[in-house]
């Protein structure tokens, strides 16, 4: 993974443990993210974040990375 898309999964990460914004807001980020990047790697990792529906999906997938 790389260092952009690296930093952009921790701040996805503070953001929920910070709780301020929702969750389904935080998937509707990613799935813009996804558009965005240029590499598949990195579509794939938003891709995976953008369907995630609780806390714990969230967590899942991070961790798997």
């Amino acid at each position: 993974m790389n260092t952009v898309t690296a930093n952009t999964v921790k701040g996805i990460q503070a953001d929920i443990a910070n709780g301020k914004r929702t969750l389904k807001a935080i998937a509707a980020e990613c799935r813009m993210f996804e558009q965005q990047v240029s590499d598949d790697e990195s579509k794939a990792v938003f891709a995976r974040l953008s369907d995630c529906t609780s806390r714990a999906q969230f967590a899942a997938v991070i961790a798997s990375l």
